[in-house]
């Protein structure tokens, strides 16, 4: 078996903890202003979706990317995932209305 030099296995703990990091300011970002974003964006009556259709598409995924890292590598599925999420939450940045945020969050949650 191939023993790491220290230097590579402090790279690639930084890199696993720089995107534990990442998805944990995601959640805590969700969490405490997605009510004033709903709230000012008129779309109370969608807060519920919002929140459902975030955690569904999270749950469903991660044992697809699982089995994905499994065949393709982790690197590369860390790579395509942090892709994918960076270019949703793009996304929902850009969208104005509520309805659209709403379906801009569930490919958010299937990146990452």
């Amino acid at each position: 078996m191939m023993s790491l030099p220290p230097r590579t296995k402090l790279a690639i703990m930084g890199a696993v903890l720089l995107t534990m990091f990442l998805a944990s300011l995601d959640q805590t970002v969700v969490g405490t202003a997605l009510p004033r974003i709903v709230t000012d964006l008129n779309g109370a009556s969608l807060y519920a979706w919002v929140v459902s259709s975030y955690l569904l598409s999270s749950t469903v995924t991660v044992p697809i990317y699982g089995k994905f890292s499994d065949v393709f590598g982790r690197k590369v599925m860390l790579i395509i995932t942090s892709t994918a999420h960076a270019s949703a939450d793009a996304s929902r940045v850009c969208s104005a209305p509520c309805s659209r945020s709403v379906s801009s969050s569930d490919p958010s949650s299937a990146g990452g």
